[in-house]
């Protein structure tokens, strides 16, 4: 059996687009949007997002750690590094409508339904799995930590 498959890289930060939905009050300003990044080898990124147009996946000719430096410069809230292990592997199902927070779950092999909707409840839950914060930032400092 696989020891260890791989470690994803979740990105948490504020939309960009500035688009208000129904489900905008549900989830916190700084925590509304998530998305994963994957180390293709040593020299290059997948980016796997899902926004209101749909579910992207780009790939960047830069290793995995400058693009997390480079994202770190534009003030993403937080990032968490998280490693899909065989006791994580199961069944995917994924129930109810897609959203970047779901999306996130399926790659991570996360089955936790009620428990993680938003992308805070993502944050807190991946915490407690065990995940790693590789930055943070801090909104009273406007400094990434």
């Amino acid at each position: 059996m696989l020891e260890s498959i791989s470690t994803y890289y979740i990105v948490f930060d504020k939309k960009r687009d500035n688009q208000r939905f129904w489900w905008s009050s549900f989830v916190s300003f700084r925590f509304s949007h998530c998305y994963v990044l994957i180390g293709c080898g040593e020299e290059s990124t997948a980016l796997i997002e899902h926004t209101y147009g749909g579910t992207y996946f780009h790939v960047y000719n830069s290793p995995t750690k400058d693009k997390i430096i480079e994202l770190s410069r534009l003030g993403v809230t937080a990032i968490l590094s998280y490693t899909v292990n065989s006791t994580n592997l199961h069944k995917r199902v994924h129930r109810g409508p897609i959203s970047c927070v779901s999306l996130v779950k399926s790659l991570l092999w996360i089955q936790d339904f009620p428990l993680a909707m938003t992308p805070f409840s993502l944050y807190k839950l991946l915490l407690s799995k065990g995940a790693e914060p590789i930055l943070y930032y801090c909104p009273y400092a406007k400094r990434t930590i």
